[in-house]
């Protein structure tokens, strides 16, 4: 074969394989260049998003109100037209765990918008696909709910958390068939104030300062029980958490018994008071001086429940005895008394909750008195019900009930219970209210199928803390 020939050919074979290597590289740069190009659109939109959010507001979920219902209003901008949400509860605190952390059903989180109706969610869709972060990195699968929003609008999020948990919402962006998580937030409800507020100082109570529930006269109808006489019997029980120790004496609750009737002038008093780390009983009354005793010792923030029990139906000897109790029903102190006035129709009665030094955090008392005997289950049952359920535990339905089924509806001759006054000073929202009445069932004299509703208005402003 000619030289010529044989150059030729291999002029020809060197283009063709250049020409082949230059076009498999052009389309892998292609390829490459469009892969770059991609990342480069979502990292400059991730970088653009934008994200305020406001204070929160939130509502405790009764009866025991060991969660919270809490909103948000949200608003987020980003160079596109629509943006995609998973809001979520988490319960880690720490950002570069909820980094990584995944969304998982239930989510306990909607996205919503306000009406005078209430919240109005937005239309749902179950997304489950691979998620990757603006760098192209994968960051993992999910299966959760998601929601399309406007971008530059606000809207709400609503979400159910207990102390503890945080709010993560997520921003995602759908490119070219793939989803990515812009940017992400999360929001801390215990940082902005979350909990419930609890009375730490009360006003003035006074039976006599009582309304009831027509507002025309004070406990229209009714007789004062004969809660005193030592044959009868009444029980006094608060739920109170130390919040700190007392260097000097911080009272947790005064109780001024004035006898009326016969020995009307006598009177009882008792004071429950904190200093340090224990709980001391200071008893006065009109025969009697002075006398302090310790009750038992207790523990900053953790709750303790306190009654205080008169009559031969309850205690021993037809005296006082008062006891100490854990969150778990364990007795922690027992104080009896003994020798103290009676009286023959009745008393009139003052109660005063808390100290100025903000010591103690009280969320409720009550005081029941008895008739006879066959009220005795019935107020049993209450007091345990009021020790088992706790703190925070709304029991009003409890009394109401509880008042309702002793007596037998042909008015207080025919009931077994007198009455019940019950002080719930817990507030799932804010601001707490500056004042709140104590609610009162008692049988009027007559024929009544069920028991009245009274209340007893306080004299002067609470002081709240959270708790």
């Amino acid at each position: 074969m000619p030289t010529v020939v044989i150059q030729v050919l291999i002029i020809t074979a060197t283009l063709a394989i250049a020409l082949g290597a230059f076009s498999i590289y052009s389309s892998f740069f292609a390829n490459s260049a469009s892969s770059i190009l991609s990342q480069e659109d979502v990292i400059a939109v991730s970088k653009a998003v934008q994200i305020s959010v406001s204070p929160s507001a939130f509502r405790g979920l009764g009866p025991s109100f060991q969660s919270f219902n809490v909103t948000y209003i949200v608003w987020i901008k980003a160079p596109l037209r629509t943006l995609t949400l998973i809001p979520f509860v988490s319960k880690s605190l720490q950002g570069s765990l909820l980094y990584y952390e995944l969304p998982t059903l239930p989510q306990q989180a909607v996205v919503a918008s306000s009406s005078p109706s209430g919240l109005n969610v937005f239309t749902p869709f179950q997304l489950r696909s691979q998620i990757y972060l603006p760098q192209g990195n994968l960051l993992g699968n999910i299966n959760a709910i998601a929601y399309n929003v406007s971008s530059a609008n606000s809207f709400l999020v609503n979400a159910k958390v207990s102390p503890g948990q945080v709010i993560v919402i997520w921003v995602l962006y759908n490119y070219h068939g793939e989803w990515y998580r812009l940017a992400y937030t999360y929001l801390n409800p215990q940082s902005g104030g979350l909990g419930v507020y609890v009375l730490a100082s009360s006003g003035l109570y006074n039976a006599s300062n009582t309304k009831n529930a027509s507002n025309t006269k004070n406990l229209a109808g009714f007789k004062p029980p004969l809660a005193l006489t030592n044959n009868k019997a009444f029980q006094y029980g608060m739920w109170f958490k130390p919040l700190n120790t007392a260097p000097l004496p911080a009272t947790i609750a005064s109780l001024n018994f004035t006898t009326l009737g016969s020995k009307s002038g006598s009177w009882i008093s008792f004071k429950f008071f904190q200093k340090g780390s224990s709980v001391y009983v200071n008893l006065t009354s009109s025969s009697t001086p002075s006398n302090v005793q310790k009750l038992g010792d207790i523990s900053v923030g953790t709750p303790y429940f306190l009654n205080l029990s008169y009559g031969g139906q309850l205690v021993s000897g037809q005296g006082f005895a008062v006891n100490l109790y854990t969150y778990n029903s364990t007795l922690k102190g027992s104080l009896t008394y003994s020798n103290l006035p009676g009286t023959s129709n009745g008393y009139n009665i003052t109660v005063k909750f808390g100290a100025s030094y903000l010591t103690d955090a009280i969320s409720q008392a009550y005081l029941i008195t008895l008739q006879d005997k066959t009220g005795l289950p019935y107020l049993n049952n209450a007091s345990t019900l009021t020790l088992r359920n706790g703190f925070l535990y709304n029991n009003t339905l409890i009394y109401n009930w509880t008042v309702n089924h002793a007596g037998s509806g042909g008015g207080s001759g025919s009931s077994s219970i007198y009455l019940i006054a019950y002080w719930y000073f817990v507030s799932p929202y804010v601001p707490p209210p500056p004042t709140i009445p104590a609610a009162v069932w008692y049988w009027p004299n007559g024929n009544y199928a069920y028991a009245q509703l009274s209340y007893i208005y306080e004299v002067g402003q609470n002081t709240y803390v959270i708790t």
